[in-house]
């Protein structure tokens, strides 16, 4: 599955999900991203949506 997801820089990414190896969520205050995800090719991207948002789709 792709899901669409909002970076650190408001852009917004679609990413494979059967691609992530691990989520982390972030311990920021607000207007800061949530969720820290690693890809299978090394790549590490930062987004607003929870882990758990993620998860769910």
């Amino acid at each position: 599955m792709i899901l669409k997801l909002t970076t650190n820089e408001k852009a917004s990414i679609w990413v494979n999900l059967s691609r992530i190896l691990q989520m982390t969520l972030i311990d920021a205050q607000d207007g800061y991203p949530k969720t820290q995800i690693v890809m299978d090719n090394g790549a590490v991207i930062c987004v607003f949506e929870t882990p758990d948002d993620i998860a769910r789709n």
